[in-house]
């Protein structure tokens, strides 16, 4: 087999070769890529930090729009367009179909309406294209504070480790930030409000639930594409992801610093919230999930926790 073929790779945390389905070219184009991606995501995160200081009451909504374009870049070159395309399609389509289901019939999330939708149907495109953005930014972080569990999904504790992980790492940020959205901004309603500000607990068991049935569903099928993702060779390739996501909490920080709207707002049972309380707690929420997770990301990788790196590499003869 010539140099153009595929390659082995004798990983420090298996202690064994593996084999790549992908040519020197094809290997060389996608590590490009994956360098220069960062460009996108310091856009984003500058991005979100100035939305938190110009539109406070817009919060990191519009990073996300250049968060997709980062997603799909940083993820094609890692795994592949193919794998990249099933990613997006399991979150968007899933993610449409159980909020449309939940705004319909209550489940998984609860009973609630979205005050204005911009496409047919009871929710907005842009939902599925969130889930998206935040979905492959969790998912990468998972794959860090579980030391490249993405790339060992023939475990069974990862194949089922990944997804839980994923899945809470992405709830929390609606955690920190999905009351402020409808008891203050109103951009949905919960049609019997709840005891978190106005939003009902079954909210995040719905996030819960539909973040892990996303990320278990991809996982099984990256589980069957282990040689089509590229082994990580700059550590600052996961430094962008842990960026952008810290940077949804720290813009919820600055906004509590920016003035803003004051006075109260009611639920829709008719509960008074003060919205300086409101802010003061997603600020804390921010602070000890998202930021945490961020930083305990960072610390991982400081550690060398992350041994994707291959210590040698070994063309077939």
């Amino acid at each position: 087999m010539g140099s153009q073929d595929s390659f082995k790779y004798q990983l420090t945390f298996q202690e064994q070769e593996r084999t790549f389905n992908m040519d020197n070219k094809q290997m060389q184009i996608r590590k490009a890529i994956l360098d220069k991606s960062w460009i996108i995501c310091v856009v984003a995160v500058i991005g979100a930090l100035i939305s938190a200081i110009l539109m406070p009451d817009k919060g990191p909504i519009p990073a996300f729009v250049i968060m997709f374009f980062f997603a799909i870049v940083h993820g094609n070159a890692r795994y592949g367009w193919k794998n990249m395309l099933i990613f997006f399609a399991i979150y968007f389509v899933l993610s449409m179909c159980l909020e449309t289901c939940s705004t319909i019939t209550g489940f998984p999330f609860g009973a609630y309406s979205y005050t204005a939708v911009e496409n047919s149907g009871n929710v907005s495109f842009g939902v599925g294209i969130f889930y998206f953005d935040l979905g492959y930014l969790s998912w990468t972080i998972a794959s860090i504070l579980l030391d490249g569990a993405d790339w060992r999904l023939d475990k069974k504790i990862n194949l089922f480790a990944m997804p839980i992980v994923a899945s809470t790492v992405m709830t929390v940020v609606d955690l920190a930030t999905d009351f402020t959205s409808s008891t203050v901004q109103h951009i949905w309603n919960w049609g019997e409000g709840g005891g978190f500000y106005g939003v009902p607990y079954t909210n995040f068991l719905g996030w819960s639930f539909v973040t892990w049935l996303c990320a278990q569903v991809f996982a099984f099928v990256l589980r069957r594409q282990q040689e089509n993702i590229l082994p990580t060779h700059n550590k600052r390739n996961f430094l962008w992801p842990v960026l952008a996501y810290g940077s949804m909490g720290l813009n919820l920080i600055i906004v509590y610093f920016v003035p803003g709207e004051t006075g109260t707002v009611m639920d829709e049972r008719g509960v008074a919230w003060q919205i300086s309380d409101m802010r003061e707690a997603a600020l804390l929420i921010a602070f000890y999930t998202v930021v945490f997770i961020a930083v305990l990301a960072l610390f991982k990788m400081g550690r060398g926790d992350l041994k994707e790196k291959p210590d040698q590499e070994i063309a077939n003869q």
